[in-house]
This record gives C-alpha cells, sequence and structure tokens, in this order.
C-alpha cells in the first residue's frame, strides 16, 4: 500500500505539471482517490523523500529532476 500512495502523489503531482506543489493539494489529490487518512499522506511522501524523489520546504513539496 506504501508504494500504491506513493504513486498516486507522483501521478497527480505529474497531472498538476508543476514543480512545486503544497502539502494541502496533495492531500486533495489522495482526497480524490478516496484515502483520507494522514496517516497515508506521511508514509507516501516519507517513502518519496527517502528515495530522493522530493524535497520539502515548509508545506511545499519539491520534485527533484
Amino acid at each position: 500500500m506504501l508504494a500504491g500512495n506513493s504513486y498516486l502523489i507522483l501521478d497527480g503531482i505529474r497531472k498538476i505539471n508543476k514543480d512545486k506543489v503544497s502539502i494541502y493539494e496533495i492531500s486533495n489529490i489522495l482526497k480524490k482517490k478516496g484515502i483520507t487518512s494522514s496517516r497515508q499522506l506521511i508514509l507516501g511522501l516519507t517513502f518519496l523523500f527517502s528515495v530522493d524523489i522530493l524535497d520539502f520546504e515548509e508545506a511545499n513539496i519539491w520534485i527533484k529532476k
């Protein structure tokens, strides 16, 4: 499930087509997919950060290139 949430986050960011998104936008992406638990949001973001795909700055999330 962890990789699935991470995929949904990355796919949602890709569809928004921005390099920087807020955590609130990511929360909305997951809500549209039926995931309302903040735990799933944190686990997905933590996984993406640990594999060096995302970076955080306050409430913003940056996609590394």
